[in-house]
């Protein structure tokens, strides 16, 4: 039976399952070394893009105060002490689109509205939608609308960054 072997052939398979074995080991260190890098970059990446956000929406947003939004401001207050949601800032930011939502990583969260928004409700929707918002910081949620970014509505400079968290 000796004489239809491949000369070598034990030796050749032994190499190949080592080399097979080796490259395993290798793409498997580096997934372990590489998932926390990644993370890191993907935190450090969120925080300071919603600090740049955040810079942002001061530039062109009002915050909501009792001077500017006397009626706004009550309905916040009452949700503040309904759910206890911890330092919020509320601001209104200049928009046709009607929407509302949340973001930070540090306090105080912010809770944005967009101005169409604040004039098609009245104060029971407004009670309803800055509620569902401080909801979402009660309960610490602001740090993955930050991570996904425009996945979970919150407008994101860096859209591709839920493609490279590991799922």
């Amino acid at each position: 039976m000796t004489e239809y072997r491949y000369p070598n052939e034990t030796i050749t398979l032994a190499i190949t399952i080592l080399l097979i074995g080796g490259v395993l080991l290798l793409s498997g260190v580096a997934t372990v070394c590489l998932v926390p890098l990644l993370v890191i970059l993907v935190v450090v990446l969120a925080y300071t893009g919603g600090r740049q956000h955040h810079a942002q929406l001061m530039r062109v947003a009002q915050p909501v105060t009792p001077e500017t939004a006397p009626g706004l401001t009550a309905v916040a207050e009452d949700c503040v002490r309904t759910l206890q949601p911890g330092p919020v800032a509320l601001y209104v930011v200049p928009s046709r689109t009607v929407n509302a939502y949340t973001f930070g990583l540090s306090k105080p969260n912010v809770i944005v509205l967009h101005s169409a928004l604040v004039q098609v409700m009245d104060a029971d929707e407004m009670r309803f939608v800055i509620g569902h918002e401080m909801g979402h910081i009660a309960l610490g949620h602001t740090w993955l609308n930050t991570l996904v970014g425009g996945m979970a509505g919150v407008p994101m400079r860096w859209g591709i960054l839920p493609s490279v968290i590991p799922g």
